[in-house]
């Protein structure tokens, strides 16, 4: 058995992955995580986490991920409410009337950054407390695609591109999200309802309409 105040410590010169810290192996001749692009190690764990987009689990690259991010699907994903940072950690999105830049509002919410703070993604929301950015009547509601710059947090490990995060707009008070056909559905008034609409979460899965 190795005597482990011996080992060599991660990032430091090696000459075989024996002698590297548990979790590091010998790249280069340096200790190492196994995937260094996807992973960085954790002092406190000494662990090796895996980064946004990393592989996980029983047969991924790491068995845990970076904090506020879950292994789904075999790969590292920020945790709901949190976004992608250009490292591949997570970060917490931001509420409304807070300062943002550039992907850092809470899409969950409708919101995106507008003239530098969070704001619903359009002005035919408007932002309810507890809720977040409703539809006004008439206005595009349940998924509704990115306007302008995608503010998802999903990373796809071979092509290195971002898939987008879908706004989901909800009807404000007095009035439903009405699917009218051919991928649209808007915010109508609840006194017009009839027994052929569908509800608003059926709505929902269904739609991927522009804003």
């Amino acid at each position: 058995m190795k005597d482990r105040t011996c080992l060599t410590k991660y990032m430091f010169s090696c000459e075989d992955s024996e002698f590297c810290v548990p979790g590091t192996t010998c790249i280069d001749k340096v200790c190492m995580c196994p995937d260094p692009v996807y992973s960085v190690f954790d002092e406190k764990s000494l662990k090796c986490l895996g980064l946004v987009g990393a592989t996980c689990g029983s047969n991924g690259s790491v068995a845990s991920c970076v904090p506020n991010a879950k292994c789904l699907d075999g790969v590292c994903e920020c945790n709901e409410n949190y976004s992608t940072t250009f490292t591949r950690s997570c970060s917490p999105l931001l509420g409304h009337g807070e300062s943002c830049s550039k992907a850092t509002c809470n899409f969950n919410q409708g919101l995106a950054c507008i003239n530098g703070n969070c704001d619903c993604v359009d002005s035919h929301f408007e932002f309810l407390t507890g809720t977040g950015c409703v539809g006004k009547t008439g206005s595009p509601c349940g998924m509704v695609k990115p306007v302008a710059d995608c503010r998802g947090n999903r990373i796809d490990r071979d092509s290195k591109v971002v898939t987008c995060e879908h706004y989901f707009i909800q009807c404000g008070a007095n009035s439903y999200c009405n699917y009218i056909g051919n991928g649209v559905a808007r915010c109508d008034d609840l006194g017009l309802r009839n027994m052929t609409s569908v509800d608003d979460n059926t709505a929902g899965t269904l739609l991927s309409s522009s804003a």
